[in-house]
């Protein structure tokens, strides 16, 4: 590399007085020219001939070869980019192969004029002079034939350098995002970190109803995993509360009976590999759940993911009937002392309190009837009505008891506000507020 750069600084530096005229000569930018110089973007083939048919006449002393440079050039590919020089390189050995044929097809035409010549000078036989004739003009038509063939040769290849070089461009635009993503992945963890979030935890994280498009929850998840590290697990809701036959009866409509019929029956089932989170959650959870190894849990409207070595503990057991009870990734957090990370939420805002409502003796249940995919059309069962539970009034006071009695950490992620608590302390503030209202829950 050292050597090509070294090299192209030469030829421009002794062409021309200035970079900026080398640059207008070169028909580019002279922040491109800039770029080619310091190795930021390698040329092709096709700059090298460029630049020798303009510094041909301007060089100041003796003009290195096109060989030369072009040399040059594939060494330095060589050592960056190694499709590129195979291409480059396959380039130069056409364009020589064609020099080489072109070299033959002259050799053999003062060939054809030798043997004129000795046609007329020495009077051979006709017929032998008319043989060697045919033979040179056959050879001649197969070089020629060659000819032909290398120069298809040298435009497909031209072809599949352009299509090489797009891709290279392309693949330097993904590079530069990627970088800006870990460049926001790192000040988010540094962030994170801050709050209180350590290696080896288990987190859950609730991000409320802020405005977080995927790129921004894909550098947040980066951040949350690198706080972690191979020893924490990260669990986020997944949730699909749209997978309910009140949802999706009112939008049948006034059909007939059969219409209506054939309708809940395309509705589609519950599947927990393939279904998306529900559009209501913020896009960390569909990034969570698409990441390679989470693993999520079975229950049709509060399904939730997790990565780490404590996904299966947390996420196994999830039946219909206990989306936040005793059998949910809640419980399993619960008991394994997770930590909450509420991101852009009041502390009130999360699912995790739900199990709270399982402390009441007999909470009021509802029926929920919902689509599976192992099942045979529409399913029912009940669960505990956290709505009827978690009224308003009640919310705001557990919003001041937990403020009060645990003092969760507080700070920012991003743009966004944020808390971190831990769950089990949380789920207990909620349960003696609720066994203190208890005559207004049951």
């Amino acid at each position: 590399m050292t050597a090509w750069l070294a090299h192209l600084t030469d030829l421009v530096v002794k062409s021309f007085d200035t970079r900026g005229a080398a640059a207008r000569a070169l028909n580019l930018h002279e922040s491109e020219l800039s770029r080619r110089l310091t190795g930021t973007k390698l040329p092709d083939i096709g700059f090298v001939h460029q630049v020798h048919m303009v510094c041909v006449h301007r060089y100041r002393g003796e003009m290195p070869s096109q060989a030369d440079s072009e040399r040059l050039l594939l060494g330095a590919l060589e050592e960056v980019d190694l499709r590129r020089y195979r291409v480059s390189k396959r380039v130069v050995d056409a364009e020589e192969e064609r020099g080489r044929l072109a070299d033959r097809a002259v050799r053999a035409e003062a060939r054809v004029a030798q043997l004129e010549g000795e046609l007329g000078a020495e009077r051979e036989s006709a017929d032998q002079l008319a043989g060697r004739l045919r033979r040179a003009l056959d050879e001649r038509g197969r070089l020629a034939d060659r000819a032909v063939r290398a120069e298809a040769r040298v435009a497909r290849l031209e072809r599949e350098l352009v299509v090489e070089r797009e891709s290279a461009d392309q693949l330097a635009r993904q590079l530069e995002r990627s970088l800006d993503h870990i460049g926001q992945a790192a000040a988010l963890r540094r962030e994170i970190s801050n709050l209180g979030v350590r290696p080896g935890q288990i987190l859950l994280v609730h991000v409320g109803p802020v405005d977080m498009d995927r790129y921004r929850a894909q550098s947040l998840a980066l951040a949350l995993f690198e706080a972690l590290g191979p020893d924490g697990t990260l669990v986020v809701s997944t949730a699909t509360p749209e997978n309910s036959k009140a949802f999706y009866e009112p939008l049948a409509g006034d059909q007939d009976a059969l219409v209506r019929q054939m309708f809940m029956d395309a509705v589609p089932a519950f599947d927990p590999a393939t279904t998306p989170s529900s559009p209501t959650l913020s896009a960390l959870s569909e990034v969570v759940r698409t990441t390679p190894g989470a693993l999520r849990s079975s229950h049709p409207q509060a399904s939730f993911a997790a990565v780490g070595p404590w996904a299966a503990r947390i996420v196994g057991d999830h039946p219909a009937g206990s989306a936040f009870g005793w059998r949910s990734p809640i419980a399993s957090a619960y008991q394994l002392d997770a930590r909450v990370l509420i991101i852009g939420g009041p502390l009130r805002d999360f699912p995790a309190y739900y199990l709270a409502d399982h402390f009441v003796p007999e909470p009021a249940r509802a029926r929920q009837t919902c689509k599976v995919l192992d099942a045979d059309g529409w399913v029912s069962f009940d669960e505990v009505n956290h709505a009827g539970i978690h009224t308003p009034e009640l919310d705001k006071e557990l919003q001041q008891a937990l403020h009060t009695e645990l003092g969760p950490r507080t700070g920012r992620v991003g743009p966004y506000e944020a808390y971190l608590l831990p769950l089990r302390e949380s789920v207990e503030i909620v349960a003696d507020r609720l066994a203190q209202a208890s005559p207004s829950t049951t």
